[in-house]
């Protein structure tokens, strides 16, 4: 004879597979089943030109942005992607926010580390919108 206990979990296992209160296999997989994702919308038809400067400078010139890296304002000729690089690896280390603990000091190093990304940005994309005309040039 079965215990009441063991019974119990007789009826359980059987039930698992079949039909009697149990989900069969396929409500399982539609349980599991993601909902589709709502289609995209279409692409705008009008793109920006490649002359338009990107909103995300904040309004930054490239003096500004050549000071805010520490970079000399006479060697802009000079200037390669390494040179800016470095520059914003150095600031970035000494500005982070997550290296200052005191909140006032915190609050000070984010406001400049979202300036020295906003300049570092700025220079990156004028060395991006260079470097068409020095190929060209050869």
């Amino acid at each position: 004879k079965f215990s009441k206990r063991a019974k119990g979990r007789a009826a359980k296992k059987s039930a698992k597979g079949k039909g009697k209160g149990g989900k069969g296999k396929e409500e399982k997989a539609k349980a599991r089943a993601k909902p589709k994702a709502a289609p995209r919308p279409e692409a705008k038809a009008h793109a920006r030109p490649a002359f338009a400067q990107p909103a995300h400078h904040s309004g930054l010139t490239q003096p500004q942005a050549m000071r805010i890296l520490e970079l000399p304002p006479d060697r802009l000729c000079d200037l390669r992607e390494e040179v800016i690089n470095k520059a914003y690896r150095r600031l970035a280390l000494r500005w982070h926010p997550d290296r200052h603990c005191n909140r006032h000091k915190k609050e000070e190093a984010n406001a400049k580390f979202v300036e020295l990304r906003n300049a570092f940005e700025l220079m990156r994309d004028f060395l991006k919108a260079k470097k068409p005309i020095q190929d060209g040039a050869l």
